[in-house]
């Protein structure tokens, strides 16, 4: 399978189309107009205009240190004589001066308070950890996409059996047939819900300077895109667009893996599948606690 890669924004992949959106980011266009590629012919003229360079200041060094040898070998030279003073003539008396009066005492002014500094730009920032997310955890089964006829009308199939042999190596096979879950982060969703298990693998790939967590009670906090500080609406879409890449590629993964498990282990029983399906489950306010495991994380 051919690999995709994208120089400006060192974005790799394997599926075209997952390239070809990525190709449509902000991120990507902002990069390409910073991107700049260096050719050979470009380079030499680089080279030779930093000889000549190089050869005028040697020339400037020559000059000087033969003007510091001049002046370090010429006579001495005799300092001038001051001319004679003549003796001081006594001022005038100034007649007496009534004593000043003294200006009004303006109130004290309260000293400058100097703005908020912003924090530094970090090297990795939000959009970088979208696209990874997106590149690495997503499912793409377009190319298993099959025809298929029902009642003459046409209909679109995923053929899992062709899927399940490319997605599952021998390991995982056995791994199933042993009643075990080979992917970690199903595991966890399965172990400990699926808010839990996105929250922790949040908090793992997104660096420590990507947010700044000003007011965890009052959820005031800021993460950097594209070399800016968001605000909190802002920051709160960025890491909802995360949760639901991972949301998405956790239902998907739940389904191959119930689909893999009849083919490859044993039979799951009904009281398991519906305990199974149940820590799957999410709410409107899911992603409010996402977040604010996320925050509770960065904020000490």
């Amino acid at each position: 399978m051919p690999e995709y890669n994208c120089e400006c924004c060192m974005f790799k992949t394997h599926i075209k189309t997952k390239f070809s959106a990525h190709m449509e980011t902000s991120k990507h266009f902002k990069n390409t107009e910073s991107f700049v590629k260096i050719e050979p012919d470009d380079l030499k003229e680089r080279v030779a205009t930093l000889e000549e360079s190089n050869q005028s200041l040697k020339e400037t060094i020559q000059f000087l240190m033969k003007r510091i040898d001049a002046l370090e070998n010429a006579p001495p030279v005799a300092p001038p004589v001051a001319p004679p003073v003549a003796p001081p003539v006594a001022p005038p008396v100034a007649p007496p001066v009534a004593p000043p009066v003294a200006p009004p005492v303006a109130p004290p002014v309260a000293p400058p308070v100097a703005p908020p500094v912003a924090p530094p730009i970090p090297e990795t920032d939000i959009d970088d950890i979208i696209n990874m997310v997106y590149g690495t955890f997503t499912i793409d089964l377009e190319p298993y996409k099959e025809a298929t006829y029902e009642y003459g009308q046409e209909k679109s199939t995923i053929n899992y059996d062709k899927f399940i042999d490319n997605f599952f190596d021998n390991e995982d096979k056995k791994l199933l047939y042993e009643d075990k879950n080979p992917n970690p982060l199903l595991s966890h969703s399965y172990r400990d819900g699926m808010e839990e298990a996105i929250a922790k693998k949040m908090c793992k790939l997104i660096p420590k300077d990507t947010i700044k967590v000003k007011d965890e009670a009052r959820n005031k906090y800021s993460i950097c895109s594209n070399s800016v500080w968001l605000n909190p609406i802002q920051s709160t879409e960025k890491l909802q667009e995360i949760i639901k890449l991972f949301n998405d590629y956790i239902i998907e993964l739940n389904n191959v893996y119930l689909f893999a498990k009849q083919r490859y282990g044993t039979e799951i029983q009904p009281d398991k599948f519906v305990d199974l399906i149940d820590k799957l489950k999410t709410d409107d306010e899911s992603d409010k606690r996402i977040v604010k495991i996320i925050l509770s994380y960065f904020g000490d």
